[in-house]
C-alpha cells in the first residue's frame, strides 16, 4: 500500500562537491533520477518530494516529466538552510508517514528502507546508525568506539511529529 512520502533534500550548495548537489550525476544520469528510479519500485512509497534550488526548478521538473514515473513526484523550492528545506518538504507531504533523505547519498539499502517502513508501524521515529570500526579520538583523547553511534539518512517519522518538532 502506497502510504509514505519520501523527501529528497537536494537544495544544498554542495560546497564539498564544488557544485550544487542537484547537478551531481551517476553514470551520466542526474542523481535525482537515479534515486527516483531506485525508489519508485518500492510499493509503500506513494510520492517523492524533491527539494531543489530555485534556479534549477524548471529544468529539473522538465527532466522528471520525461521519465513518466507511476508514482507522484513533486519538485519544490528549498529554503535557505537544510532545516527550512526539510520543513518545506514535510509540509508538502501528502502522507503522514515520511522518510527524509539527503540527495547526495544515493547508495542506501532498499532492504533497510523496507525494514524501516515495517518498524514505523510500531515506532514514532526511526534513525539508522552504525558503530564505527575505526579507532576514534576526540582531540588527544581516545574514545571507545563502542559508545559512538554515527547517524545517517534516510530517517523516518510521522509528518505531524516532525512539524511539531520544527516549531
Amino acid at each position: 500500500m502506497r502510504d509514505t512520502s519520501f523527501i529528497l533534500l537536494g537544495a544544498g550548495e554542495g560546497k564539498r562537491f564544488g557544485k550544487p548537489k542537484i547537478l551531481l550525476k551517476i553514470n551520466n544520469k542526474p542523481i535525482y533520477l537515479f534515486l527516483m528510479d531506485k525508489l519508485s519500485n518500492l510499493k509503500f512509497i506513494g510520492e517523492i518530494i524533491l527539494v531543489c534550488p530555485k534556479e534549477f526548478l524548471k529544468d529539473v521538473k522538465k527532466e522528471i516529466e520525461k521519465e513518466k514515473y507511476e508514482i507522484k513526484v513533486k519538485v519544490i523550492q528549498g529554503g535557505k538552510t537544510r532545516c527550512l528545506s526539510m520543513e518545506k518538504g514535510v509540509k508538502n507531504a501528502s502522507y503522514n508517514l515520511v522518510f527524509i533523505h539527503d540527495l547526495a547519498r544515493p547508495f542506501f539499502s532498499l532492504k533497510l528502507l523496507k525494514k524501516m517502513r515495517e518498524k514505523l508501524t510500531e515506532k514514532e521515529i526511526i534513525v539508522p546508525f552504525y558503530t564505527p570500526s575505526d579507532t576514534v579520538f576526540y582531540g588527544d583523547k581516545k574514545i571507545f568506539r563502542e559508545k559512538i553511534k554515527l547517524i545517517h539518512t534516510p530517517q523516518a517519522t510521522r509528518k505531524n511529529l516532525i512539524l511539531e518538532a520544527l516549531k
